[in-house]
């Protein structure tokens, strides 16, 4: 973004009362979030439009107003209805033009404006918080007495928080700042039918890093061996972590989230709370029903790689119908993990290169420190409540 021009008012808009005239009964939440998450270099411009919108609403001229930010009348004009729209999500999008006319950048939607914001701001909030925190500060409570209303916006607002952390998993700052304070661990299903078991669909466990969305572990193998295949993927993201230098300082306080479905060979009333001292903040779910795979589709998305996971797909899955309206690979179950293996490294590959340039991957980093404390912690608490259900 550019710097503002001289004539945008900087004693206006540096003035501690500036917001205050704007918003004489308090900054509502959502603008405050969006202007708490710009950079002190995109601070400034922003407040400019801000400062000549407002003063065009309180009947000012308008074309001094639109030279002082370096817009033409009907960009101006664009600006002050975006305003009315949206409020300050609707400025923040647009890019000052040059006196040099030239295509305008299709305009962002203001909804992953905000969602973009927010998770800047608290990078360790679940989707479906950051989701709600989108509907609380940009809807008004009356619109939200309609339950079924709510859910499916709730749902929309949730797609794009998706999409925005996947965004932000390629921001270098945004990775800095927020790499190694959540971890992800979770079971899916995925388009696999292993030779050895025809009556289901291959399972993963995996262990992601969830600012960058790195798999640092996973392991592929039967719906029966579940429980076992996350051991090993814990066993493979410490691995990977010594391996790479991938690891933070130690800290004296508890500072990762985790969020962690386990098998039904664990109990989980008593594993989460083994874990919850020793992590800021914890969740600990049973694999089946509507969380399974929640916790990939989240932070990686529909595929890790080209391979489609299935979420809610791991038990009770009608095979003939799956295998008729999705493409499936059918291998024994060596080949299938080389296949797995191979789109976990294709999914990484921005992920890493983007852990490399800040320093975290065979660089600067640690082979021994938070992380790998965290997971040896998970891997002692998940071994000492493992209850294996006996075959029916």
């Amino acid at each position: 973004m550019e710097n503002a021009p001289d004539e945008c008012h900087l004693a206006d808009v540096t003035s501690p009362d500036f917001l205050a005239r704007i918003w004489p009964d308090g900054m509502p939440d959502r603008d405050r979030i969006l202007l708490d998450a710009l950079s002190p270099k995109d601070r400034i411009p922003i407040l400019c439009r801000l400062n000549a919108v407002w003063r065009a609403e309180q009947g000012e001229p308008l074309g001094p107003l639109a030279n002082s930010i370096g817009l033409q009348r009907a960009a101006f004009f664009n600006l002050r209805r975006a305003w009315r729209r949206h409020s300050l999500a609707g400025i923040i999008p647009n890019e000052t033009r040059s006196s040099r006319r030239r295509p305008a950048a299709p305009e962002k939607d203001p909804r992953e404006a905000l969602a973009n914001a927010i998770l800047r701001s608290h990078p360790r909030l679940r989707n479906v918080d950051v989701a709600k925190l989108m509907l609380e500060t940009s809807k008004p409570p009356s619109e939200r007495g309609e339950h079924h209303a709510y859910l499916a916006a709730l749902q929309l607002a949730e797609r794009f928080v998706q999409r925005e952390r996947r965004v932000l998993a390629g921001d270098q700052d945004f990775v800095r700042e927020a790499y190694g304070r959540a971890l992800g661990i979770d079971l899916v299903a995925v388009s696999i039918i292993a030779d050895e078991d025809p009556t289901n669909l291959a399972v993963v466990a995996i262990v992601m890093e969830e600012a960058s969305g790195v798999v640092l572990g996973t392991s592929l193998g039967l719906l029966a061996d579940r429980s076992a295949l996350q051991l090993a993927a814990l066993e493979a993201a410490a691995a990977t972590i010594r391996l790479h230098r991938a690891d933070l300082p130690p800290s004296t306080a508890p500072d990762i989230d985790l969020s962690l479905v386990v098998g039904s060979d664990f109990a989980t009333a008593e594993l989460d709370g083994m874990l919850r001292p020793h992590f800021s903040d914890v969740f600990v779910g049973g694999a089946g029903g509507y969380g399974t795979g929640r916790q990939v589709l989240q932070i990686i998305g529909p595929k890790v790689g080209r391979m489609v996971i299935h979420p809610r797909k791991m038990d009770s899955v009608d095979m003939d119908h799956l295998s008729r309206t999705r493409i499936l690979h059918r291998l024994p179950l060596d080949q299938a993990r080389a296949l797995w293996s191979k789109e976990v490294q294709r999914h990484n590959e921005a992920g890493l290169q983007t852990l490399r340039n800040i320093g975290m991957y065979d660089g600067d980093g640690q082979a021994d420190g938070r992380l790998s404390g965290a997971i040896g912690t998970i891997e002692a608490a998940m071994r000492s409540c493992y209850m294996p259900v006996p075959a029916a």
